[in-house]
């Protein structure tokens, strides 16, 4: 049985064996990584061209066990006070996106919408709410080194970024959710907050707080000390 595949890397197209397919891929390796990899160039003061390159290399491209992996996030650290600039460290990823992202002087948050997985159950109603993922990432101020260290999620999605915070090592975030009745196909908001650790690479909830303002939506947070100050309106149709 020979396969095939239809390419066309320059001038018209040329069918291909599947092993000619295989030899010609591995010629071009090093071009085909330079195509889809996302590459950087630093320039002096003076214009000059200084030095360009991969952010990241395929192999270190990391692949958490999370669903809707179709975009490619790069967390990267630039020292501003060298003399070569350019970038120090780079944390490349497949993730849904970056929605929100949060910064304490040690680690670095990314959240995005995601899907519902069931880690806090649902708070009424059925399971129709949106979740929010959570990739943790750690910070060395020194170094610069940037690595992934723990991903998780919850349900409900974040207001904004000062719906976040970090105390005493621990995450804490409020989100609003929607459960749709299936009879009546009513809406009901609910917000909700919650606690997390890194624990061995998963965000583990460690408390939480849910069903908080029923029919209400977060409009602003602010988190002073141990404590969490939270704003939330009803829309109220007046007719």
């Amino acid at each position: 049985l020979i396969t095939g595949e239809l390419i066309a890397p320059s001038g018209p197209a040329v069918y291909q064996t599947e092993q000619e397919y295989i030899a010609w891929v591995e010629e071009q390796f090093d071009q085909l990584l330079d195509d889809v990899l996302p590459q950087f160039t630093s320039y002096a003061a003076d214009r000059e061209f200084v030095r360009g390159g991969r952010l990241a290399d395929a192999g270190d491209i990391m692949l958490p066990e999370m669903p809707d992996r179709n975009r490619l996030l790069l967390v990267t650290a630039i020292d501003a006070t060298s003399s070569e600039p350019g970038p120090v460290s780079s944390v490349a990823i497949p993730a849904s996106g970056a929605g929100q992202i949060y910064a304490s002087l040690d680690n670095l948050y990314v959240f995005d919408d995601g899907p519902q997985r069931g880690l806090w159950g649902v708070v009424g109603g059925n399971s129709e709410e949106q979740t929010t993922s959570i990739l943790k990432f750690s910070w060395n101020a020194e170094s610069g080194r940037i690595d992934l260290v723990a991903t998780g999620e919850v349900p409900g999605a974040l207001n904004n970024q000062f719906s976040v915070d970090e105390y005493n090592g621990e995450l804490r975030l409020v989100t609003t959710s929607w459960n749709t009745d299936p009879g009546t196909w009513r809406s009901r908001s609910s917000n909700q907050l919650f606690v997390l650790a890194d624990n061995r690479g998963v965000m583990e909830g460690l408390g939480s707080l849910q069903d908080l303002a029923p029919e209400e939506t977060v409009r602003s947070v602010r988190f002073m000390g141990s404590r969490a100050f939270v704003v939330t309106f009803r829309n109220v149709d007046p007719l």
